[in-house]
């Protein structure tokens, strides 16, 4: 049985507490003088629907994943059907001075999809065209990561897409996009070729190699909602090949000796190799266990694995032979309804609910001394006494193709790091605020145990509102570049939010 990174990531965003802080400069409407009367020219105006308060579904179809943002009401949801949908919605909101926000998957770490002013999902525009000839897909922006890889599969071809299957396309290409098969194949954004997009102006644009080539720029990794509404992606694919796949779980007593040599390992291993370590809460102590890809043979794989095999040995170990199929689809149980790896407020809705969690993120670009794993491991050790319905650390390891372009190549900067982590908590709804706010201290004081160790980069799909220096982080020496790219294509800031990018006299 094939093993993704669902086993250990449950999903996305951030503390329940901040919400009340964020509202108004996130959240609110802009204009709070919108008529319903303007509301009505908007929903007559559209192929799709406008959902408002007067809807029976408003209170399933305005909310995101994260339980922490269900306080937020929008004065409408667009579920757009068309670019010229999104286009008029645009207008709309510079017309009417109201705050708007894109929506795809609704993950957004830190509610970003969300605002008290006009959201517009563009879900239902999730069709999926495939070029064999030119080995390129269009993908619509609402595609959710399971339409994507069945889509594709089914026609022999494939993308480094995570392994989420209720998250968005749009939001995991903006940002950068790491998967299974990122060695090999690059981040989603390296593959991404064109992008169809509404601009703060109304305008429905272009953007490739030869046409506004700079946007192109920002969408690879720049992230999303800062730019404008993505409408459709152009991506060149890749042809299938055979691979295997690998899982392993050791004691937690050997979690120092694991860590050691993993980093290195997988970090340094051939291209057709990625791999994960994940550090988490167990049952009675803290849970140590790997688990990867690779693109060849089993028999290939168990030699590859023989330094990480034979550091301890092994509570439980699977090599397995395997495809994008079976990784993708079976495992996390999508076939033979796809839908049913969606989200629950999805048009076509599926099982994946709500849930209440935060996260943060690093990159390391050196390997972690004594010291750094011991830091980690405490921290690790620190969240098995927290009331967590899961949590701990999750380390990619980076290399291969996702280093090879500079750092300027795209707008993702973080081609030099050895090791993407993330750090995440998710809890059950019943430990109150109180201990809510106890899991985010723990937390916050795991991730400043890490600083001496780690680079100061963080990744801009796991955002974090405690970031005060966000934009270096996420974008570093790519920043001014990004904010001259805002300040031309949204001049007014139509698009805005706590992490959105002002332009560059912002």
């Amino acid at each position: 049985m094939t093993v993704d990174r669902r086993t250990f990531l449950l999903s996305s965003a951030v503390a329940a507490g901040a919400i009340a802080g964020l509202r108004p400069k996130v959240y609110a409407a802009g204009s709070d003088t919108v008529a319903d009367s303007a509301l009505s020219e908007l929903r007559a105006s559209l192929s799709g629907r406008l959902v408002t308060g007067t809807d029976s579904d408003y209170d399933t179809v305005r909310k995101v994943r994260n339980r922490s943002y269900d306080g937020v009401r929008p004065r409408g949801i667009v579920m757009a059907q068309t670019a010229e949908d999104v286009r008029r919605a645009v207008s709309w909101a510079s017309t009417h001075k109201t705050a708007i926000v894109p929506r795809s998957g609704g993950h957004s770490y830190i509610g970003q999809s969300t605002t008290d002013g006009l959201v517009v999902s563009v879900v239902p525009m999730s069709k999926i065209k495939v070029d064999k000839a030119a080995m390129t897909a269009t993908i619509g922006a609402g595609a959710m990561l399971i339409d994507v890889n069945v889509g594709l599969i089914q026609q022999g071809v494939g993308l480094p897409t995570g392994s989420c299957p209720s998250v968005g396309v749009a939001g995991l290409t903006l940002g950068g996009g790491v998967g299974f098969s990122s060695r090999k194949w690059g981040l989603m954004c390296d593959n991404l070729v064109g992008v169809e997009m509404v601009t703060a102006a109304g305008e429905v644009v272009r953007a490739d190699e030869k046409t506004n080539p700079e946007l192109l720029w920002a969408c690879r990794g720049g992230g999303g909602g800062h730019f404008g509404i993505v409408t459709s992606f152009t991506f060149k694919v890749h042809a299938l090949e055979p691979i295997s796949g690998y899982a392993i779980r050791w004691d937690w007593k050997h979690a120092d000796k694991v860590l050691d040599v993993w980093q290195r390992w997988a970090a340094e291993g051939p291209d057709e190799l990625f791999s994960v370590c994940a550090m988490t809460r167990g049952k009675t102590e803290p849970s140590i266990r790997s688990h990867g890809r690779f693109f060849g043979s089993k028999q290939e794989l168990r030699k590859l694995l023989a330094p990480l095999r034979g550091v301890a040995k092994p509570a439980k170990f699977s090599v397995y032979e395997t495809d994008l199929w079976k990784a993708h689809v079976e495992s996390p149980k999508c076939w033979p309804d796809p839908n049913v790896c969606h989200s629950w407020n999805h048009p076509q809705p599926g099982r994946y609910k709500q849930a209440s969690y935060t996260v943060k993120s690093d990159y390391f670009k050196r390997y972690l001394d004594e010291e750094g794993r011991a830091a980690m491991i405490r921290g690790v050790e620190g969240g098995q006494k927290q009331k967590l319905r899961w949590g701990g650390v999750i380390l990619d390891g980076f290399g291969g193709a996702i280093n090879k372009p500079a750092a300027d190549d795209t707008a993702f900067v973080h081609r030099d790091s050895l090791i993407q982590v993330e750090y995440v908590a998710h809890w059950w709804p019943k430990v109150g605020e109180a201990g809510a706010e106890r899991i985010r201290d723990w937390m916050r004081a795991f991730y400043a145990s890490m600083r001496p160790h780690a680079s100061g980069e963080c990744y801009q799909n796991y955002p974090d509102l405690d970031l005060p220096n966000w934009q270096t982080a996420y974008f570093g020496q790519n920043l001014p570049r990004l904010k001259r790219c805002k300040a031309k294509i949204d001049p007014s800031g139509l698009f805005r939010g706590r992490q959105i990018l002002t332009g560059a006299a912002g």
